[in-house]
């Protein structure tokens, strides 16, 4: 994968809460495995995933998609 450039910034990307290093950072921790990086960022609550979206809304055929 390459990092896109709003994702090279210490800043948010205008659709993310989160830096977009941070942004980055995420899907590189959960292909390489690395579960204390992942951790450490799931665990700031500006972090939801679409997983938790769809299950705060009610939409359980789309949160079971994504399980």
């Amino acid at each position: 994968m390459t990092q896109p450039d709003e994702l090279k910034k210490n800043e948010p990307p205008l659709w993310s809460a989160g830096l977009g290093t941070d942004v980055w950072a995420m899907p590189q921790a959960a292909m390489t495995g690395d579960l204390a990086r992942l951790r450490k960022l799931a665990d700031d609550p500006k972090w939801a995933t679409p997983l938790a979206w769809a299950e705060q809304r009610g939409h359980t055929a789309i949160a079971e998609l994504l399980r």
